[in-house]
């Protein structure tokens, strides 16, 4: 194991920390920055926050029906929502509706702290083109959508501690950027390239001297499966 890889696996393993109570900071880190994140309210579940199908069909309705963030022509957006039902939760969602042109967009999670069994809460909307792997913990969406809706998806972050890890760069058509918005602060502008963590403020981010990209996503996966054989 190289020198690099023994720092950034020491870093991954101090996150594993649980912590009780009251609702705990949620950051994102992504290259050498890290923001803090504020997530949106929501008196519900995570499925009637999103509104799947209504009004517009095959779409997230969630800014129309609900007034959280509004789906935008070109742009992958990620927010979270703290929902009574279900928790804390992560949205994603890509362009909007009726905007001329579908697209596609592959994603990559990972659960390196939290159960990552069931966590895809909600896929908008073929579930056909899901693959969950039970031995790395992780989720492979494949997104495809045409120019009368949105995709998007839900995950549960409703644990003590969480550590989620998030990679876009293997491409897709039909967005241009990638947006965390958040309920106070500024919005997180982001890059496909590069794969980012979503945390609470449990887990020690990975050192500034070694970004994620310095490693790479399935070297993160690595790390994390052998920690997670340990516990």
């Amino acid at each position: 194991m190289s020198k690099t890889i023994r720092t950034l696996a020491a870093g991954l393993a101090a996150a594993a920390v649980t912590t009780a109570g009251a609702q705990a900071a949620v950051f994102l880190d992504q290259g050498l920055n890290t923001y803090q994140l504020s997530a949106f309210e929501f008196d519900g579940s995570a499925a009637d926050a999103y509104s799947y199908g209504s009004p517009d069909k095959w779409s997230y309705n969630g800014d129309t029906v609900n007034g959280l963030p509004t789906a935008e022509d070109g742009v992958a957006k990620l927010f979270l929502v703290n929902t009574t039902e279900d928790g804390l939760t992560l949205f994603g969602v890509f362009d909007s509706v009726d905007d001329g042109e579908g697209g596609s967009q592959d994603s990559e999670w990972f659960y390196i702290e939290g159960d990552s069994d069931g966590a895809l809460l909600i896929r908008d909307d073929n579930d056909g083109n899901d693959v969950y792997n039970e031995t790395t913990h992780g989720y492979h969406l494949d997104h495809q959508w045409n120019a009368c809706c949105t995709d998007g998806f839900v995950f549960s972050l409703n644990f003590d501690s969480f550590d989620l890890l998030g990679d876009m760069s293997e491409g897709g058509s039909g967005l241009d950027s990638l947006v965390f918005v958040n309920n106070y602060g500024d919005d997180i502008e982001l890059s496909f390239h590069d794969a980012f963590r979503i945390y609470t403020d449990a887990a020690v981010p990975v050192p500034a001297a070694l970004p994620l990209g310095a490693v790479g996503f399935a070297s993160l996966m690595g790390i994390a499966r052998r920690r997670r054989r340990k516990a």
